[in-house]
């Protein structure tokens, strides 16, 4: 992992209560951080929802991060980084990066009184091997996984994309159990057409949808293509909504299920 990718993750790490509430120091047990790990916020503000991104510890000792990675031209992928190795010692967190060039040391704020940590704040200070400090960042903040709503995803949704133009374009969007997922658009003569040359991926972290795909479907350029969505269930219906940059173009897409 390179101090690049970690750029996300720099200061110091304080857990709080979902309440907001912090109260001193308390050691911190393995059990306190295994799961995943969503970080939307950066001073209490909420990202760019692309800047989303998401940690998980494991209860083997590794730590696993995954992130939408800018790329040239445009491009973005989803990346995973997985099997950096974490050690608890008292109230601090050392993370160990899989090719042993960087750590960085958490320290953790907790309210003593709850035995469950559901919202997270970091700001680590990042070192590389020598101890030469690399970076130090914003405070970021972040909340518990504790859904699964994978099951629910699976099937064919219908929805309008492209909604600045006068009539918008209809889709349809086939989530299998594989984890790929077909997207279709209807065509003038009112013809569903497949609008990827191959399947796409997706990715589910409790309401984090992650879509990732290999053609612009506007200019029908090939490349590599990543989007996060937060969305909301209710019944057969699905809300995307998407945070742009400076809350300019926001987006909302609403999805029924037809199948």
């Amino acid at each position: 992992m390179t101090s690049k990718s970690l750029l996300p993750l720099i200061g110091l790490l304080t857990l709080i209560t979902s309440c907001g509430t912090k109260i001193g120091y308390k050691p911190i047990e393995k059990s306190d951080l295994v799961g995943t790990w969503i970080f939307d916020k950066q001073n209490d503000t909420l990202v760019v929802t692309d800047e989303i991104f998401i940690i998980r510890f494991n209860e083997n000792g590794t730590q696993d991060y995954f992130f939408r990675e800018k790329k040239e031209n445009g491009n973005s992928k989803w990346t995973e980084v997985i099997g950096s190795t974490y050690q608890i010692d008292g109230d601090t967190i050392t993370i160990t990066d899989k090719d042993f060039t960087i750590k960085h040391k958490v320290r953790i704020f907790a309210d003593k009184t709850t035995k469950s940590l559901d919202s997270i704040a970091c700001a680590e200070i990042l070192h590389n091997k020598n101890g030469e400090n690399l970076h130090t960042g914003v405070i970021c903040k972040g909340y518990r996984a504790k859904n699964n709503y994978s099951d629910f995803l699976i099937g064919k949704w219908y929805g309008i994309i492209f909604q600045n133009t006068p009539n918008g374009t209809a889709a349809q969007w086939n989530f299998l159990d594989d984890g790929t997922y077909t997207f279709y658009i209807e065509n003038e003569k009112g013809e569903w057409v497949k609008a990827n040359p191959i399947d796409c991926n997706y990715y589910i972290y409790d309401n984090i949808l992650v879509g990732e795909w290999n053609e612009d479907i506007a200019s029908k350029t090939a490349g590599d293509f990543c989007e996060i969505w937060y969305f909301d269930l209710e019944d057969n219906k699905m809300e995307w909504r998407s945070k742009k940059k400076n809350n300019v173009n926001d987006k909302i897409i609403n999805l029924k299920k037809i199948k």
